[in-house]
């Protein structure tokens, strides 16, 4: 029987599809690209992980920034503490001094002292509404201890001042409490009392910068 032309190019399409089918089951075993279940190596849960590489950001066009230039997040902000307003503190040494009143059974009492001494007071009185009188009383009743029994004293108070010339003359008010704690503490420290006075005002002024002359007294003509 002779076939068609067509039955023909059936047939040789037939064969050649067995044909493939047959080298690709012959193949199947040995090509690992068709492999279908690969063996993967079991990987430990304690392995160590490789620490990631932080990539550079690629632009739109595809260039890849340098890592310094691409902008990394900034941490938010810390907020400061807030602080409780300051609260006002005792009131200035000026101020204190005006506010103070002497006993009322009190004499005036002389004393020398240096000429750092006797300006350390005339400054404070040049910038401050208070006299000598009342500024040297002020600190020998603030700032002379009170005899104790076990008579300590601040060690700056028996410290021996600068040997200078004691020829100024300061003037303040002393009554029989203040003289008791001159005399106790002049006994049993072995200091004076021109010395008690010039570390005390030596220890609270400041220095005065410049040398303060007694003001002269005027000579009356009649």
């Amino acid at each position: 029987m002779k076939l068609s032309d067509e039955e023909k190019a059936r047939l040789r399409e037939a064969e050649l599809d067995k044909l493939k089918q047959s080298l690709f089951e012959s193949n199947k075993s040995t090509d690992p690209r068709l492999v279908v279940a690969a063996v993967q190596p079991s990987v430990s849960l304690m392995a160590p992980i490789a620490p990631q590489i932080e990539q550079p950001e690629v632009s739109e066009g595809g260039e890849r920034y340098p890592a310094q230039f691409v902008e990394q997040p900034q941490p938010a902000p810390v907020q400061p503490a807030v602080e409780l307003p300051v609260q006002p503190i005792e009131t200035s040494l000026a101020e204190a001094i005006r506010k103070f009143r002497a006993p009322d059974e009190v004499v005036r009492s002389n004393v020398r002292v240096s000429e750092d001494v006797f300006s350390r007071v005339t400054a404070f009185f040049a910038n401050n509404p208070a006299s000598k009188l009342d500024i040297l009383t002020y600190l020998l009743f603030t700032y002379l201890p009170r005899p104790t029994p076990s008579g300590r004293v601040p060690p700056w108070l028996l410290e021996i001042p600068p040997e200078n010339l004691r020829r100024f003359n300061l003037v303040y008010l002393e009554d029989r409490s203040l003289s008791d704690r001159f005399t106790q503490i002049t006994t049993v420290h072995g200091v004076t009392r021109v010395d008690l006075i010039e570390n005390i005002v030596r220890h609270c002024l400041p220095p005065a910068g410049r040398v303060y002359p007694p003001k002269r007294r005027r000579r009356r003509t009649d």
